[in-house]
């Protein structure tokens, strides 16, 4: 099946460097846009760079394959699945596919994703966001300007503890008009309003789920994927959004995350077909990898959504 498939633009969020098992279908993940870096894993764990050349989907033929699950393996358990915290590799993964914000960042450019269009006023203090028709959240709560007032003074509230919490001050205030239109107010122009706007910690959440126990199973999210189960230790089971905004997403049924900080027997499972993607291999196995005529190799940008 083609990662590309996987959703239009959640993954290619998460990718800065993979090795994909080969099969007939084969498809590249596309390019992470990203310039923050993530720690790979757990509440320790290095924050790691990695620069590679890009190969995009697009230089793959043939068309998306629907149904199956997806095999990923990574280095470590994720620390946190609220997308308002999240730093670690596996959590900011997680938060790509099941969150999605106002709009995201593809490949350097700003599309539309909750919001279906927006404009900025001329002195670029001003952002007026009309919100999409039939996005809901995975409990089945239609999603409403309240809900991104909400979800943005969640992460700036210093009680979050959200790392990214200090870089939306600039929001002075969020209006809501009506249920479809969001406003936001700058104290200031700030030209990286909208990229901010694209990141994991600008997540649109459900309210009722946070104020139920949190975020993590159920989620509070609107993304193609639904996080199932998350068996510490084991496994992260995503599987598909039925009720997705867009009808042609996603085209798998489910991902199942696994992981093991052993990076030989990472290596063993891409090699045997074991697990259909790898993610950041460690250095030492890249060479092998790459010559290896079953294994397919894509590089991102090197780094991981900014959550910030």
């Amino acid at each position: 099946m083609r990662l590309r498939t996987v959703r239009k633009a959640a993954f290619a969020a998460a990718v800065a460097l993979v090795a994909v098992a080969g099969c007939s279908q084969g498809g590249a993940p596309p390019s992470g846009e990203g310039t923050a870096t993530a720690t790979d894993g757990g509440t320790g764990g290095t924050t790691e760079t990695v620069g590679a050349e890009v190969r995009l989907e697009d230089d793959e033929t043939g068309e998306p394959v629907d149904g199956g699950t997806l095999r990923m393996l990574l280095r470590l358990d994720a620390d946190k699945l609220d997308p308002h915290v999240a730093t670690d590799t596996t959590g900011v993964i997680v938060g790509a596919l099941v969150y999605e914000g106002l709009v995201e960042n593809v490949r350097g450019e700003i599309v539309p994703a909750l919001a279906q269009e927006w404009e900025m006023s001329d002195d670029g203090t001003t952002y007026t966001f009309t919100l999409r028709e039939g996005a809901t959240f995975h409990g089945g709560r239609t999603v409403t300007s309240e809900d991104v007032a909400y979800s943005l003074a969640r992460v700036a509230d210093p009680e979050t503890l959200s790392p990214s919490g200090s870089s939306y001050a600039v929001i002075e205030s969020v209006d809501t008009p009506d249920e479809s239109t969001v406003v936001l107010n700058l104290s200031r122009p700030h030209a990286p309003m909208l990229a901010q706007l694209a990141s994991l910690s600008a997540s649109v959440v459900d309210r009722e789920v946070v104020e139920a126990g949190g975020l993590g199973v159920p989620d509070g999210g609107t993304g193609p994927f639904v996080l199932a189960e998350h068996n510490v230790g084991r496994n992260i089971v995503l599987t598909a959004n039925a009720d997705y905004w867009n009808p042609e997403l996603p085209h798998v049924d489910g991902i199942d995350m696994t992981w093991n900080p052993d990076d030989n027997a990472r290596a063993a499972a891409i090699r045997s077909g074991d697990v259909d993607v790898l993610f950041r291999p460690a250095p030492e196995f890249i060479d092998s990898l790459k010559s290896d005529s079953a294994v397919k190799w894509y590089g991102g940008s090197g780094s991981l959504p900014s959550s910030s």
